[in-house]
């Protein structure tokens, strides 16, 4: 017999993304489920790659931390 063990809304969540625009979309769907993002956790960028690593800090919610992984060399 299999029990399944449902935990009421609201989840405190983390966000895994590389993409800032990805990780807004799920920001608000989760908010919608009445459950709350507490930070995005996202990779550095390597130069070159044409992205911008400011903007995943620049577009998240106020009440969000984002959090970069370290450098691989150090």
């Amino acid at each position: 017999m299999i029990r399944k063990f449902l935990i009421p809304a609201p989840w405190r969540i983390v966000i895994v993304s590389q993409a800032p625009p990805a990780a807004f979309a799920i920001d608000a769907m989760a908010r919608e489920a009445e459950h709350q993002p507490v930070a995005i956790v996202t990779s550095r960028r390597t130069r070159g790659d044409g992205s911008n690593p400011a903007e995943m800090l620049t577009g998240a919610p106020l009440d969000v931390d984002v959090l970069y992984g370290g450098a691989q060399d150090g």
